[in-house]
């Protein structure tokens, strides 16, 4: 994919270059006028950036949808109506499509979880936030690009799947400790185990083996697996505050 330069970059050069000039420097304002045009000149163009974003957007629309082998930069192209030519333009073929789209889903998501973190009161309603974003996921992706990711890219899988562990690990950690300090999760929990017996059941919840899907609505398994294991590890205020969210505060 062609490297974007920000436009932000263009204008802290043009700044700097600018405010290190000599107080006798002979440049005048003309000159900077002209250097300063030039390099806003350079500055990518607009509908250059939009082309890459429809094509990772579709593109991952895609692959969420029927798998990735199914999916085709010819379909692709056509489903964006633009020709083939500017795809492979963009993107030099499909595997580097790919993994662009997997790196701007982790940038999402990590932008999404920020932004659970900073609206919730408390950590109950981050987790309750979680889960939400957890049964829309499971409902709009086919399990057959995660198998497809797995066999056809197996070392991004491995990668991925090792960095979502220790990530995952760390941060139910510090949920874990947070609702400990909010008096909402008891004080005698081993938060290291219990982060990981979390982790463990979201990866049961995966397993097509265990909760198929066309036996098991993935929203009550979710809810099931989530709201038991919280009321758990819940203190009285913790177990009240999961019930009257429950009861239609927070509607999931």
């Amino acid at each position: 994919m062609k490297q974007v330069v920000p436009q932000s970059f263009y204008i802290v050069t043009i700044l700097l270059t600018i405010l290190h000039l000599p107080k006798k420097s002979n440049i005048s304002h003309k000159t900077l006028t002209v250097f300063t045009v030039f390099f806003l000149y350079l500055r990518p163009d607009k509908n250059e950036m939009d082309i890459q974003q429809r094509i990772v957007e579709e593109a991952t629309r895609q692959f969420f949808q029927y798998g990735i082998r199914n999916v085709t930069m010819d379909g692709i192209a056509a489903a964006l109506g633009m020709s083939k030519r500017t795809v492979y333009e963009t993107f030099k073929d499909k595997n580097e499509l790919v993994h662009t789209c997997i790196d701007v889903l982790k940038k999402k998501r990590k932008e999404r979880n920020e932004r659970i973190i900073f609206s919730s009161q408390n950590v109950v309603e981050t987790i309750f936030s979680f889960m939400q974003e957890g049964i829309k996921a499971m409902n709009c992706i086919n399990p057959v690009f995660f198998r497809d990711l797995e066999k056809l890219y197996p070392k991004t899988w491995d990668n991925l799947r090792m960095k979502n562990e220790k990530e995952a690990l760390s941060f139910s950690q510090e949920l874990l400790q947070k609702g400990i300090s909010q008096g909402l999760f008891r004080p005698d929990i081993h938060v290291l185990i219990v982060a990981k017996l979390f982790y463990q059941q979201m990866n049961l919840l995966a397993d097509e083996k265990i909760f198929p899907r066309d036996e098991y609505n993935y929203s009550d398994v979710f809810q099931s697996l989530t709201i038991n294991f919280m009321r758990g590890i819940s203190t009285r205020k913790g177990i009240e505050l999961i019930d009257s969210m429950l009861g239609g505060e927070k509607p999931l």
